[in-house]
């Protein structure tokens, strides 16, 4: 399979390298190495606006990465598309190469919806192609279909 990732309020891909010593011993568990496919972080430094939003969760269905972005009092899911093959160690890219890969993936990002607020976690699947998201918002369980608006389909037990 492949690894999607949130790091620094984008998407990456990659993998966990072993790290073995020449003698071959390993030093280290492992280590995450990756290259950033998706930057969709949208930054402000307006103070009086706080517009900022940051990737919080990925999820991955059909050819689609799905993006959950947070920031204070706002949140939306977006998608784009996941890169044809992986995109290997980040070494093996030059910059010029990583900066078209984060072009082709900007190209095809869809806004599923931007009208969030306190959300915590979602998964999503396709259905027909069309997203289905699950979403969970305080003690709400919410369903979002296509670009609709969400609904409220459970509730989380309180202990």
């Amino acid at each position: 399979g492949r690894l999607f990732f949130e790091c620094e309020g984008d998407i990456w891909e990659g993998d966990v390298e072993s790290c073995e010593d020449e003698a071959g011993s390993v030093s280290w568990q492992g280590v995450l190495d990756g290259v950033r496919v998706a930057p969709l972080a949208t930054l402000s430094t307006d103070m009086g606006n706080a517009g900022a939003m940051w990737v919080q969760d990925v999820a991955v269905a059909g050819t689609w990465i799905y993006g959950a972005l947070q920031g204070h009092h706002m949140g939306a899911i977006v998608r784009t598309k996941m890169p044809a093959k992986p995109v290997g160690a980040p070494g093996k890219l030059s910059i010029m190469d990583q900066y078209r890969l984060m072009q082709r993936s900007l190209a095809t990002v869809e806004v599923v919806t931007e009208h969030l607020d306190n959300f915590s976690k979602f998964c999503v699947c396709e259905v027909d192609g069309k997203p289905r998201v699950f979403m969970t918002a305080r003690l709400d369980i919410l369903l979002l279909e296509g670009n609709g608006e969400p609904k409220v389909i459970g509730r989380l037990p309180v202990e």
